[in-house]
């Protein structure tokens, strides 16, 4: 079972982020994560700022997130980039 340390998030993500939403993605399934790569970040006005990562995995299996982090160092977002 996944557990999510839900201190290290906004609460609005928290709340976002449910227990069935974390289940339904089987990134177990992808197989042994090989390497993730910093790419790209940026802060806006307000203080809060973007990651982008490619995160890799066996088979030339690749993903772009993105992380939101506040200027509190809460994550407020997560997103699958296009």
């Amino acid at each position: 079972e996944r557990q999510i340390d839900r201190t290290q998030l906004t609460a609005e993500f928290s709340a976002y982020l449910t227990d069935s939403l974390v289940a339904r993605e089987d990134f177990a399934a992808l197989g042994k994560l090989l390497t993730i790569v910093p790419i790209a970040s940026s802060t806006n006005p307000a203080g809060d700022t973007t990651y982008e990562f490619l995160v890799r995995y066996p088979h030339d299996v690749q993903f772009h997130y993105k992380f939101g982090i506040t200027k509190n160092n809460k994550i407020d977002e997560i997103e699958l980039a296009a």
